[in-house]
């Protein structure tokens, strides 16, 4: 692709994506934000299989700053209470392991932050913006979508102390 039709695709693709930031909901501005730290750590990946450092950590960095400043700081620790401990406690872990992967030229800790985070991002479009796009005039069954996202993503809780001794070098 030539220089100039590479500039017009970025720029179409850019303003496509605020356009559908612009038109939408809470809830799928996070999908959002799933999508687009999902797509920079296949970026990152392909990057590393092709030997391009400089890529690799551009797009390592960009899915490190959609899990520290999209993800993570807009989680309700207040309201969200166990739900929002473990994501708060699976963002951590990914964040350690992103670095870790960078610095170790590591594929397989790209694979693995992919398939957890694919793992909430399925469950939330599934149990959460599903149920509300379904359910918009009964709240109370839309409700629902939050019990079971929480189900899901239960079993990520073990990582707080995992991460925690990751950092402290244990």
């Amino acid at each position: 692709m030539t220089s100039s039709l590479s500039k017009a695709a970025q720029a179409y693709r850019s303003v496509s994506l605020e356009s559908r930031v612009a038109s939408s909901t809470g809830s799928e501005l996070v999908s959002l934000l799933f999508e687009g730290f999902l797509d920079r750590v296949k970026l990152a990946k392909l990057a590393l299989e092709l030997g391009d450092v400089n890529a690799r950590v551009l797009h390592l960095g960009k899915a490190l700053q959609i899990l520290s400043e999209g993800l993570r700081t807009h989680l309700d620790m207040k309201s969200g209470g166990e739900i929002a401990q473990n994501l708060d406690a699976l963002y951590h872990y990914c964040s350690l392991r992103l670095t870790e992967a960078n610095l170790k030229s590591d594929i397989a800790m790209l694979v693995e932050v992919h398939d957890l985070i694919e793992s909430v991002a399925q469950a939330w479009k599934q149990n959460w913006v599903d149920a509300n796009t379904n359910h918009a005039l009964d709240p109370a069954a839309a409700s629902g979508g939050l019990g079971m996202f929480a189900n899901q993503i239960k079993g990520f809780s073990g990582l707080a102390a995992y991460a925690s001794s990751a950092q402290a070098g244990g």
